[in-house]
């Protein structure tokens, strides 16, 4: 038996606010009072909430995901500058894809459109060769 998705409508209609509430609660919206802000948590974890990424990426325009190419991943410089981004991105409430061109032109131009196809927010391109061709078809 299929289980039925919650909406934020049903989460709404259960902690008796309006659906813009529910919203600013989930955008984290500094205008929401803390009492209704855990009325309307406490509905969510009670309907068993889901916040579906999908559906917000399609309204939005935006996946809150940044990529990150290199052309190798091993090495401290590379793990460093990784999870120093990954540390600030995550704070804010975005994900980083890290991908490498394997020193490769071809797979680099490859993870690039890969990237893009995932509608990332942003990439990070450490090149293969110092080359700025890429960047017409990064922006």
């Amino acid at each position: 038996m299929a289980r039925e998705t919650v909406t934020i409508k049903n989460v709404a209609e259960r902690a008796n606010v309006s659906t813009a509430t529910v919203s600013r609660v989930l955008n984290n919206d500094p205008r929401v009072r803390k009492e209704t802000r855990n009325i309307v948590l406490d509905a969510m974890n009670s309907l068993g909430y889901k916040l579906n990424f999908v559906a917000r990426s399609l309204k939005t325009s935006r996946t809150h995901t940044i990529g990150v190419l290199s052309p190798d991943l091993s090495g401290d410089f590379f793990m460093f500058i990784a999870e120093s981004m990954n540390r600030e991105l995550t704070g804010r409430g975005y994900s980083l894809v890290v991908g490498t061109s394997q020193g490769s032109e071809e797979e680099e131009a490859r993870q690039i459109r890969h990237l893009a196809e995932r509608l990332v927010d942003g990439i990070v391109l450490i090149p293969v060769g110092g080359s700025s061709a890429y960047l017409p078809q990064i922006s």
